[in-house]
């Protein structure tokens, strides 16, 4: 099914040059991916995942002279220009860019499920069955796995001994419920209005990591610190596991300081 569907493996410079493109993107909250900055420590590509699809499926449309169709369950804003809640097509600048590498192209997005419900122009006949399972989302094909006790000890542990912030904004969301506001983190560590949050994720993302590496935690966890992006491309508020809230208020007091946790350390 595959052969001669799957684009060989770039040169190395080549590969490396774009994953440093992928990451200024991301830096600069140019489409597509930016909004995969939480993955900059997880993954050996970091966050440039998305524009690596991206930059090789418009080489092979041009070097084919063929306009552009990507299919993806992605339906982030970092690539689809969307109105309200209805999705419009791709991100007016992929087009326009598209459109100059391929000297005048066209290039279109679908999600699984339009894909699918267009399967007559394919001659393809698709069943209910199928158009329901592309409406599902990926947290139900992919159970997520739990913190554990030990796994969130250890890492609030490390933050604190590293002396990141991180670690009371996760006490703090915990104490809330599971969510922090974006003004209540500026507050909780001092920052300024002009700060970016970009990269706030980053020592949860790898010590997340570490502790995935040594066996203490699964692989498909919840990240500890998720961006919310509701309304653009700024991070209105973060959330944490809902495991992790029930976690911290029965093991941990959110509201000790360093000092005290470091003295005493998390309560049974």
């Amino acid at each position: 099914m595959l052969e001669g569907r799957v684009m060989p493996r770039p040169p190395e410079d080549t590969w490396s040059a774009w994953i440093v493109e992928g990451q200024r993107r991301v830096d600069e909250q140019l489409p597509p991916g930016y909004l995969d900055a939480d993955k900059t420590d997880r993954l050996p590509e970091g966050a440039a995942g998305d524009f690596l699809v991206w930059v090789q499926a418009c080489e092979a449309a041009r070097e084919r002279g063929l306009d552009l169709v990507i299919v993806t369950g992605d339906e982030k804003e970092d690539w689809w220009w969307r109105y309200r809640n209805a999705v419009l097509g791709p991100r007016p600048e992929l087009t326009q860019e598209f459109f100059d590498v391929s000297e005048g192209r066209r290039l279109y997005l679908l999600r699984p499920r339009d894909l699918l419900q267009r399967s007559e122009a394919l001659n393809v006949e698709v069943s209910p069955d199928s158009l329901a399972d592309a409406d599902r989302t990926r947290e139900d094909l992919d159970p997520v796995a739990h913190w554990t006790v030990d796994a969130v000890r250890e890492l609030l542990r490390r933050l604190d001994r590293e002396g990141q912030v991180q670690a009371e904004v996760i006490r703090v969301a915990a104490e809330a419920g599971g969510v922090i506001g974006r003004d209540d983190v500026y507050e909780l560590c001092g920052y300024d209005d002009e700060r970016m949050l970009r990269g706030f994720t980053r020592p949860t993302n790898r010590i997340t990591t570490d502790l995935q590496r040594a066996g203490l935690l699964p692989e498909n966890v919840a990240p500890m610190l998720k961006p919310l992006f509701p309304t653009g491309v700024r991070a209105s508020a973060f959330r944490i596991p809902s495991e992790v809230v029930e976690i911290l208020a029965s093991t941990v007091d959110p509201l000790a300081t360093p000092d005290d946790r470091s003295e005493s350390g998390p309560k049974a």
